[in-house]
C-alpha cells in the first residue's frame, strides 16, 4: 500500500513538472531558436568549409591474374596503406604536386584516408582540404605516388589508377542541420534544466493547495486577493454608470 502512494506521489510530481515546463514553453521555445541561431553563425563564421576528393586504384593489373596473385592482393592491402601514410609518400606528393609551401605534411597526413574495399582489390584514396583544388590535386598525386612507392618497396606490378579524383563541387563539412540540431537541443535542455531548477528551490506558499500537500494542515480561511477585488469592484462602477 505504501509502495503505491510512493508511485501516485511520483506520478502527481513529475504531472507537475510537465505544467511547470509547458506554463514556460515560450523560454523554451526562445531557448532552442537561440541555440539553432547560435549554432548557424558559428557554423557560418567560424568553421571552415572542408572539401573531400576521392581517386580510385586497382592494385593488380595486367591481363592474367592467377590465384596466387589475387591472394597476395589481399594480403598486401594493409601494407599499402601504410605505404601511403609515409612521410616520404607524403611528402613526395607534395612535392610533385607543387604544394611545398601551401600544404604541410602533416596537414596531409591529417586529411588523407586510404579504405581498401573488402572482397575486392581497389582502394580509394580520399584527400581532405580547405581549397577544393588542392584536395583534387592531391588526392590524384598521392595515387600515383602510392603506385610508385609499391613498385619499389614491394616489388610488385605497378597498380591501374582506375577513376580520377575530380574537383567537389560541395564541402562535405561542416554538417550545417546537425550543428543547428544540436544547438537547439542544447537550448531545449538548458532552459528546461533552469526552470526545473527554480522551481525546486521555490519554497514559497501560493495558495491553499500548497497547504494542504506541504505543510499538511488544513485551510480554515482565505484572504481575498485584494487586486482582483478591486478590479472587479471597478468593472462593477463602470457598468453602473
Amino acid at each position: 500500500m505504501l509502495e503505491k502512494q510512493n508511485d501516485e506521489g511520483q506520478e502527481i510530481d513529475l504531472l507537475e513538472m510537465a505544467g511547470v515546463l509547458w506554463k514556460k514553453i515560450w523560454i523554451i521555445l526562445l531557448c532552442f531558436c537561440i541555440g539553432a541561431g547560435g549554432m548557424v553563425l558559428y557554423t557560418k563564421v567560424m568553421v571552415t568549409p572542408m572539401y573531400q576528393a576521392t581517386a580510385t586504384i586497382y592494385i593488380l593489373s595486367g591481363d592474367t591474374i592467377s590465384v596466387g596473385e589475387l591472394q597476395l592482393g589481399s594480403q598486401v592491402s594493409p601494407d599499402y596503406v601504410e605505404i601511403a601514410k609515409s612521410r616520404t609518400t607524403l611528402k613526395n606528393t607534395i612535392a610533385r604536386a607543387g604544394l611545398e609551401d601551401k600544404v604541410s605534411v602533416s596537414e596531409l597526413a591529417g586529411g588523407i584516408s586510404v579504405v581498401s574495399q573488402e572482397g575486392t582489390h581497389f582502394m580509394q584514396v580520399s584527400v581532405t582540404n580547405a581549397n577544393a583544388e588542392y584536395a583534387q590535386q592531391l588526392a590524384n598525386t598521392l595515387a600515383d605516388e602510392m603506385s610508385d612507392r609499391v613498385v619499389t618497396v614491394m616489388n610488385m606490378e605497378k597498380p591501374s589508377i582506375v577513376e580520377k579524383a575530380l574537383k567537389p563541387e560541395a564541402p562535405v563539412s561542416p554538417n550545417l542541420m546537425k550543428n543547428v540540431f544540436i544547438g537547439g537541443l542544447v537550448g531545449i535542455v538548458l532552459a528546461a534544466a533552469v526552470i526545473i531548477l527554480l522551481y525546486f528551490m521555490d519554497d514559497t506558499i501560493k495558495n491553499e493547495e500548497d497547504v494542504r500537500k506541504y505543510l499538511n494542515l488544513n485551510v480554515l480561511a482565505s484572504l481575498p486577493d485584494t487586486k482582483e477585488s478591486k478590479r472587479r469592484r471597478r468593472v462593477e462602477q463602470g457598468a453602473e454608470v
